[in-house]
């Protein structure tokens, strides 16, 4: 089971209280934690689209970061805090049904994008900030890798609110 499939499981047990919980001010509700993750995926994705497209460049090499989080296929279990400029605040007004359609559409994106993987030029890619050279498969790679990391964000708001409740 994909990770965006578990957060559209996650998503039906949340009611409109606990979706817009903050444990405090500097924390994201649930609902900030799913704009993010989708926001970002649907980067991700466009990056994708741009090595499949022949946008990328023939670079290779990835941050040491960028090397360990692909060796270990995912992020470790820290939170990472990102600069003050790239780390905005995510919308906190979607309802449960709007989510569920954002992430049904991101699925059918990545499932389009995936079929279209092996005609990729293994030697295209494009660049993350934070992580290197990245081809189309391995910035697909990453959608799951982020929404996985933040499942453990999930847990750790569940905990807040029954703890609040």
């Amino acid at each position: 089971m994909t990770s965006i499939k578990i957060f559209i499981i996650k998503l039906q047990n949340y009611n409109r209280e606990q979706l817009v919980f903050k444990p405090s001010s500097t924390e994201w509700s649930i609902v900030q934690v799913y704009d993010h993750c989708i926001v970002v995926a649907h980067e991700y994705c466009e990056a994708a689209e741009n090595c499949l497209a022949g946008k990328g460049e023939l670079q290779t090499g990835k941050t040491k970061f960028g090397e360990e989080l692909f060796e270990r296929g995912g992020f470790p279990p820290i939170k990472i805090t990102l600069p003050d400029e790239m780390n905005q605040a995510p919308d906190n007004s979607y309802t449960r049904e709007e989510l569920v359609i954002q992430l049904e559409t991101l699925t059918q994106r990545i499932e389009a994008l995936k079929g279209q993987i092996e005609l990729a030029q293994p030697t295209l890619a494009v660049r993350h900030g934070g992580f290197g050279w990245l081809t189309a498969a391995e910035w697909l790679a990453l959608v799951d890798m982020h929404f996985t990391h933040h499942l453990r964000q999930l847990d750790t708001l569940e905990t807040h609110w029954r703890s609040h409740t």
